[in-house]
């Protein structure tokens, strides 16, 4: 009879025993918010990566109009070339590697009197959080226009 009695007795204690909730809690937890903050530091990357392409992208534009009207007619590789070094470069400091750069010439022209260069930057963002994808890719594209006939 005394084993029917201590029972309850060791079931309240049991339950009212707090010692080692905290661990069991951050056990279940820990490895949730340890995730969340990869996958906010992979977005704050990927956001940034982006942020810099867009910044070069306008760079570039620059680069190619004052070039253009120093008499300096640029090529599709010259302009290929300047949108790696404006993005490899300070205050972007993309990585070359993963960057990939295209630059095109529209068969039809949008503006008369200019000269329209389609550029594409895709960049690869490696990936922190899932080990199994290595890197993820993104694109902006961006006309740069010239003076015709330099």
């Amino acid at each position: 009879m005394t084993s029917v009695s201590a029972l309850p007795h060791a079931m309240r204690r049991l339950i009212g025993c707090r010692a080692g909730s905290t661990a069991i809690e951050f056990a279940a937890l820990g490895p949730i918010f340890v995730l969340l903050m990869l996958f906010v530091f992979q977005f704050a990357t990927a956001l940034q990566a982006y942020s810099s392409m867009v910044g070069a992208a306008a760079d570039l534009q620059r680069t190619v109009t004052t070039s253009d009207q120093s008499g300096n007619t640029p090529t599709t590789t010259t302009i290929q070339n300047q949108a790696i070094a404006a993005a490899t470069s300070k205050p972007y400091y993309l990585k070359a590697a993963n960057l990939a750069v295209t630059v095109s010439t529209p068969s039809t022209q949008r503006i008369s009197g200019a000269k329209e260069y389609a550029v594409t930057m895709t960049y690869s963002v490696p990936v922190m959080a899932m080990p199994s994808m290595k890197s993820f890719k993104f694109s902006f594209k961006r006309s740069v226009f010239v003076k015709s006939g330099g």
